[in-house]
């Protein structure tokens, strides 16, 4: 009788044990279900996705400051463009802080127009000269501006098409000078008169 009180207890212990395992693996989620946040692909595409979520807002904000430091670069250059400046009849030009000696002072022409030696124009412009030794003529080359101007010629050329000029580049002490805010404007360049102190000003 004892013998059997003691199998029945040990088949009660094994029964609880089992129902206690199956409680257990019923409360944890199977290795590599949809409910096993460790290794599911879900989980994995979900953890991934969110931080590029993060990583694109974070590129779009630094696109848009990036974009703002260029606008406010942008206003900077404008607003300290180099000037160019020289006064009739001195050697002396700068450009910007620049000081430089002209071969030929600038002086006035027929008519009220200002001239100057063309290499100086072009170079404190940042535009590419030439010289054509057979035909005397000088060119302008900047960006998609091209600019021809023949010795003792009221005619100029951009790109091409024919320009009148008021007064024709020529020589003087050997050098060749041109009008200087017919070559400027051409150019892009503004170009500025002050009576008073007789100094031009050339603005990019």
């Amino acid at each position: 009788m004892k013998r059997k009180w003691m199998l029945l207890l040990m088949l009660s212990l094994l029964l609880i044990g089992y129902s206690l395992g199956q409680a257990v693996q019923a409360s944890d989620p199977l290795p590599g279900s949809d409910q096993d946040p460790l290794v599911t692909k879900s989980y994995v595409d979900n953890y991934i996705s969110s931080h590029y979520t993060d990583l694109q807002e974070q590129l779009r904000l630094l696109t848009r400051q990036v974009q703002q430091l260029e606008t406010q670069v942008a206003r900077l250059q404008e607003r300290i463009k180099i000037k160019i400046e020289l006064v009739i009849g001195e050697k002396t030009a700068y450009v910007g802080n620049d000081a430089r000696t002209l071969p030929v002072a600038p002086y006035i022409a027929g008519g009220g127009h200002t001239m100057l030696p063309f290499r100086f124009i072009g170079e404190a412009l940042g535009a590419e000269i030439g010289w054509d030794g057979s035909t005397r003529t000088v060119s302008y080359t900047l960006g998609d501006k091209v600019l021809k101007l023949q010795i003792d010629s009221k005619t100029a050329t951009v790109n091409g098409r024919e320009v009148p000029l008021d007064v024709a580049p020529t020589l003087k002490d050997n050098h060749t000078v041109v009008p200087v805010r017919v070559v400027s404007e051409c150019l892009g360049a503004t170009v500025k008169w002050s009576q008073e102190t007789q100094t031009v000003t050339i603005i990019p």
